[in-house]
C-alpha cells in the first residue's frame, strides 16, 4: 500500500511506524535490540500520546519539538537506564496550548528529562509540564551523579520533582 512504498528504506517494523503515525504524530522509531523503541523527534515535530517501558525517547539536537497531551511513563528497572526525554544537544520543547504532559524517568538514577552539560532546553508554551524522577534524578536536569546543562522556562506551568535527595531541577 502507499505507507509501506513512502517508507520501503525503513528498516524497523512497519507495523509499529504505521502505529506511530496514526497514534504519536510526528515520531519515526527503530528497535533496539528487538526489544526498545528508539525515538529522535526532530524539528517542527509534535509528540502526542502514551509512551511506556519500551520507548527511548530523544530530541535532536536544534530541535523544537511541540508536546500536545504527552505521557511518558517511566519504569523503575535498571534494563531501562535512561531519562524519560534525553536532549540530544541545544533543543526547545513546546507546552501545546491546554496539553496536560507528564514525564517521568526510567531506571531511578535518571532525571525525567535529562539535558547534558553544554547544551540547552528551552521550555516554552501554554501548556502544563509535570516532570519527575522514579527515584533519585532531578525532574528535569541531571540525575544521581549526573551534572546537566541550562534550563530557560519561558512559558507553561512547570512542576518539578526531584527524587531522593535532589532537586526538582539542575544536576546531581
Amino acid at each position: 500500500d502507499y505507507l509501506e512504498n513512502a517508507i520501503s528504506g525503513f528498516d524497523g517494523n512497519v507495523d509499529f511506524l504505521k502505529n506511530s503515525l496514526n497514534n504519536k504524530k510526528g515520531v519515526v522509531g527503530k528497535y533496539v535490540n528487538n526489544k526498545v523503541l528508539e525515538y529522535v523527534v526532530q524539528d517542527g515535530e509534535v509528540l502526542t500520546g502514551t509512551f511506556g517501558a519500551n520507548d527511548k525517547i530523544s530530541i535532536a539536537d536544534g530541535a523544537t519539538v511541540t508536546l500536545n497531551n504527552v505521557t511518558v511513563n517511566g519504569v523503575n528497572r535498571d534494563d531501562y537506564n535512561w531519562a524519560g526525554i534525553t536532549c540530544l544537544g541545544d533543543c526547545e520543547i513546546v507546552l501545546a496550548e491546554n496539553s496536560k504532559n507528564t514525564v517521568k524517568g526510567f531506571y531511578e538514577d535518571n532525571p525525567g528529562i535529562y539535558v547534558p552539560v553544554g547544551n540547552t532546553l528551552t521550555i516554552s508554551g501554554t501548556g502544563s509540564l509535570d516532570a519527575s524522577s522514579n527515584g533519585y534524578g532531578a525532574g528535569i536536569g541531571g540525575g544521581w551523579g549526573i551534572s546537566c546543562g541550562s534550563i530557560v522556562i519561558s512559558g507553561g506551568t512547570i512542576v518539578v520533582r526531584g527524587g531522593g535527595f535532589l532537586a526538582g531541577g539542575g544536576g546531581g
